[in-house]
């Protein structure tokens, strides 16, 4: 629900976020293919610094790194959408336009510089006072006091690939190619799933004791809209049966079938 008001804040229609209670096929075939998913896990400093790298079909991605260190939610949903064909609304289509030549840190330095995504983040952030704040501060005697800090990454279909956006890491970083040419969706939930089971083991796997603190969401075409279609698409249906049943029976044929539907 959080997510799903986070995307209307940002000026996207028409899609909505819903959570996935596992990764399995049973838990996610009925979403079909999601737009993009969002993990989130609790996060521990990697040992090594990534190396850098460059892919040229990640090149084509629309990439930002994460400077600000309370704002992953919101870059890990603005890396999925400004990679996809959903509507973004006026606001992130042209943020998106001014930002397309840009390096990965000039884009997450534009995010955290945009007023109204910024806006859209903190009405949904949760408030400590400046007296808490100097508090925590205070406590603090090394860094394994600091609380728990979770992270959010991407994951989305893309020029024949699947690929994870993390924005502490460099560039996107391919998971898997799907197993067809073209930029199409289908399928690609089997590739994404493995990646998704290492990176649990790795951030502490329910195995090995104890941290099963994850959770996975979809970005998905809102229920209404879809609904909606499928209504529309009825009528049509019904609209062309109509006319085939005039053209038949010109004498009439209502009287023939039971009372029929109505679907005004």
């Amino acid at each position: 629900g959080v997510f799903t008001t986070l995307v209307r804040a940002l000026g996207i229609p028409k899609v909505e976020v819903v959570e996935l209670y596992d990764i399995e096929p049973w838990a996610t075939d009925h979403l079909g293919s999601p737009i993009g998913l969002i993990f989130c896990f609790l996060y521990q400093k990697d040992k090594h610094r990534p190396r850098e790298f460059r892919d040229s079909a990640g090149e084509r991605l629309w990439f930002a790194n994460q400077l600000c260190e309370d704002a992953c939610a919101s870059q890990a949903l603005l890396n999925i959408v400004f990679n996809t064909d959903v509507e973004i609304g006026g606001t992130l289509a042209a943020f998106k336009a001014d930002t397309m030549e840009m390096s990965p840190v000039m884009r997450g330095l534009a995010i955290s510089n945009s007023l109204p995504i910024r806006a859209a983040h903190n009405a949904l952030a949760r408030y400590t006072s400046p007296t808490t704040r100097q508090r925590q501060r205070s406590d603090i005697q090394s860094a394994d006091d600091l609380e728990e800090t979770y992270h959010f990454i991407g994951y989305i279909p893309a020029h024949g690939k699947v690929w994870e956006l993390d924005g502490l890491k460099p560039g996107p970083l391919e998971v898997g190619e799907m197993n067809y040419g073209g930029s199409g969706a289908e399928g690609w939930m089997d590739v994404v799933r493995p990646a998704l089971r290492l990176k649990m083991k790795k951030y502490g796997g329910a195995e090995e004791g104890a941290n099963i603190k994850f959770n996975l969401l979809a970005l998905v075409n809102e229920q209404y809209c879809n609904a909606s279609d499928e209504l529309e698409l009825a009528k049509r249906k019904r609209s062309q049966l109509e006319r085939r049943l005039d053209a038949k029976y010109p004498q009439g044929w209502q009287g023939q079938v039971r009372s029929p539907l109505s679907l005004s």
